[in-house]
């Protein structure tokens, strides 16, 4: 399943992974992974966020789109406070590019306060066009099926 998801150009940066995989340790106790699913406002775009943290240190993502065959690779940016909320959890921006091919075409910001992602957003590096993508499927745990994988179809039954 692992190489389905890292078809044609895509297999350089399978490599480029596994030989920085292979050169630290992991540990699996340590390695997470936190997955959401969010689609725009007017259902045009949906997809399944998958961020991976390793001893609190975010490692990589995918994204996979909703009807889409092949997760799309994430590295992570950077992340940043945006904001001190005085008596409560402070809220952060964290950026993710997104890699086809071997190149930038876009990237998501994450916005967090604590667990809670509140707004999600995909920036289009080509057309400059943003897609807001802050509508999470509530509840999560109906969308997410046993393996914790979106499930696009829980409320209106599969097409």
């Amino acid at each position: 399943m692992m190489l389905k998801m890292w078809k044609g150009g895509s297999r350089r940066a399978l490599m480029a992974s596994l030989s920085v995989a292979l050169c630290a340790p992991v540990y699996a106790n340590d390695t997470s992974v936190d997955v959401h699913c969010f689609s725009s406002p007017d259902d045009a775009t949906a997809l399944e966020l998958r961020l991976y943290l390793e001893s609190e240190v975010w490692v990589g993502g995918l994204v996979l789109h909703r009807g889409a065959d092949d997760f799309i690779p994430l590295s992570f940016e950077h992340e940043e406070m945006i904001e001190d909320v005085p008596g409560g959890p402070d809220k952060y921006r964290a950026t993710w590019l997104e890699v086809v091919d071997g190149e930038v075409t876009g990237k998501y910001e994450v916005f967090t306060q604590r667990a809670e992602v509140y707004d999600f957003a995909y920036l289009n590096r080509t057309t400059g066009e943003r897609v807001d993508l802050s509508v999470q499927t509530p509840p999560r745990e109906k969308w997410l099926d046993l393996n914790g994988v979106c499930d696009w179809w829980a409320e209106e039954g599969e097409p």
